[in-house]
């Protein structure tokens, strides 16, 4: 997969130096940095999934991405620490498969439930950096077209993940936040039928902040 597994860390990495910058930053500003409390947000973006899997005793690849759709809920406790919860709808990313199945075609529906912790970086009372890490509950519904000489199927597989992301966001004068993130989904293990499967997404949210 493209994305190297060294980044996974990227986020948790974040979450202790905002948590060991708070200190610094409440003694060098006069005044708090950032905003708190209850927050919605809606989003949408590209969502990029990639599957390599197995029909009888040959072996399949597929990169395809489609729009995704995204709403949220979160908590910022201060100005550094906060948690979130997200529905996605990943969309339904479809086109041929490389590999050893000729003219085979997939198709896949991808949806997904998000928990994280956020840390944040306020640069200032108009612009924060944050990184959150977190599980994802999934579910895919994979429908795999193989050809003449070979045997279609469809499967749906679901899990739970370790998730995590990055972004930035700014926060405008009114109670509102324009945000940019990429997020990761960290499947484990292999499947029947399927070897692995690795899931981003990158999005632009609006947020109302109470």
């Amino acid at each position: 997969m493209r994305i190297r597994k060294r980044h996974m860390g990227l986020g948790a990495a974040l979450l202790l130096a905002s948590g060991g910058a708070a200190a610094q930053y409440a003694d060098h500003h006069h005044r708090q940095l950032g905003w708190q409390g209850f927050y919605l947000g809606a989003g949408a973006g590209d969502f990029r999934y990639e599957e390599e899997g197995r029909v009888q005793d040959n072996t399949y690849t597929f990169d395809e991405s489609d729009t995704a759709y995204k709403l949220f809920a979160g908590f910022r406790f201060n100005p550094f620490l906060g948690i979130e919860a997200a529905y996605a709808d990943l969309g339904e990313p479809g086109g041929s498969v490389g590999g050893d199945v000729f003219g085979g075609r997939n198709k896949v529906d991808i949806q997904a439930w998000f928990g994280y912790l956020v840390g944040y970086l306020p640069v200032s009372d108009g612009f924060d950096f944050f990184g959150k890490v977190g599980a994802a509950v999934w579910e895919v519904d994979t429908d795999l077209e193989t050809g003449n000489n070979q045997a279609d199927f469809s499967v749906s597989h679901d899990g739970t993940d370790f998730a995590w992301g990055l972004g930035a966001q700014v926060n405008l004068p009114w109670p509102i936040s324009i945000r940019g993130e990429y997020e990761q989904i960290e499947h484990d293990g292999n499947e029947e039928r399927i070897r692995s499967r690795d899931s981003s997404l990158i999005s632009a949210s609006l947020l109302f902040h109470f």
